[in-house]
């Protein structure tokens, strides 16, 4: 018989605290904006694909829309597939890791915290119109955050696992 003893301490600064036979994990819970896109970063791509870009569209950096979720914030105003992400509250975006420290920024210094409503500018330039817009999205900072184990500790007075 295996004998389950977890104890979960969570806290409200986004870390929690898991003890599982006499181990515990730190988990990191990131709270962040779901803008309901997923990209593709202009610099990352094939050479002759980004020159094509910037040939027909003027633009040689920013994050291609590939897929835009139904009801999202994202296509509630207008963005769709094929769009290029330029720019977040004026300023450039080249990458995806860009993207996620902005938004991780932008959420830490409004000190509203889980649950609360984020108000982004984002400049579009829409590919099927050849126009640039600045869009609002009205995000929410969830609970749905992603969850990042970076590492196991043994607790005070147990040796470690090997």
């Amino acid at each position: 018989m295996v004998e389950w003893n977890i104890q979960i301490q969570p806290s409200m600064s986004g870390i929690t605290i898991c003890t599982f036979k006499g181990h515990s994990e730190i988990v990191w819970h990131i709270p962040r904006p779901h803008l309901g896109l997923k990209f593709n970063a202009i610099s990352l791509l094939n050479p002759a694909h980004v020159e094509q870009i910037l040939v027909v569209c003027g633009i040689d950096e920013g994050l291609i829309v590939r897929e835009v979720s139904g009801d999202s914030p994202a296509e509630k105003c207008g963005i769709r597939i094929g769009d290029v992400i330029e720019c977040l509250n004026g300023k450039s975006i080249s990458t995806t890791v860009e993207l996620e420290n902005m938004l991780l920024s932008i959420i830490e210094k409004s000190g509203d915290g889980l649950n609360s409503d984020l108000y982004l500018k984002i400049q579009v330039y829409c590919t099927r119109r050849n126009v640039r817009r600045v869009k609002v999205l009205t995000v929410n900072v969830s609970e749905d955050g992603e969850y990042c184990v970076p590492y196991c500790m043994p607790l005070p007075g147990q040796n470690s696992v090997t």
